[in-house]
C-alpha cells in the first residue's frame, strides 16, 4: 500500500507540469513598500516553499530563511550568512540554483526582483 501511494503521488506531481505544459505557479517571496520578490520553480518535477523574515531592499548580514522540497524530504529553517547590502533601484530577473554536497541541483528557481 505504501508503494501505491508513493507512486500515485510521484506521477501526480509529474502529471501536473509534464503533458499539460503547464509551469508552477509564481510565489511571491515578499511585497514591501520599496520591495517585491517572486519566483517560480524550474525544476519540471517538483515544487518548493521559501520565505524570508524580512522584506527589506537593505539586506541584513545574517538572513533567517525557510526552504523546504516535500518529494526530498529537505527543510531548512535559519540564518544565512551574506555581505549585507542594500539592492539597487530597478527590476531584477535572477536565476536560483541550490547544489548539494555531491555537486547535484536539488532545487532552480526563476525569481524577478523588483526594487524601487
Amino acid at each position: 500500500m505504501k508503494r501505491f501511494v508513493a507512486a500515485f503521488f510521484i506521477w501526480t506531481m509529474i502529471s501536473h507540469s509534464g503533458g499539460s505544459g503547464q509551469a508552477w505557479p509564481t510565489h511571491t517571496v515578499c511585497k514591501d513598500g520599496a520591495l517585491e520578490a517572486f519566483y517560480q520553480s524550474c525544476d519540471p518535477l517538483q515544487d518548493f516553499g521559501f520565505s524570508l523574515e524580512q522584506c527589506s531592499k537593505y539586506l541584513k548580514s545574517n538572513l533567517s530563511i525557510r526552504f523546504g522540497i516535500i518529494l526530498k524530504q529537505i527543510y531548512y529553517a535559519g540564518p544565512v550568512n551574506n555581505a549585507g547590502f542594500e539592492i539597487p533601484e530597478g527590476e531584477y530577473q535572477v536565476l536560483l540554483k541550490l547544489y548539494n554536497e555531491n555537486n547535484s541541483m536539488v532545487a532552480c528557481a526563476n525569481a524577478t526582483v523588483i526594487c524601487s
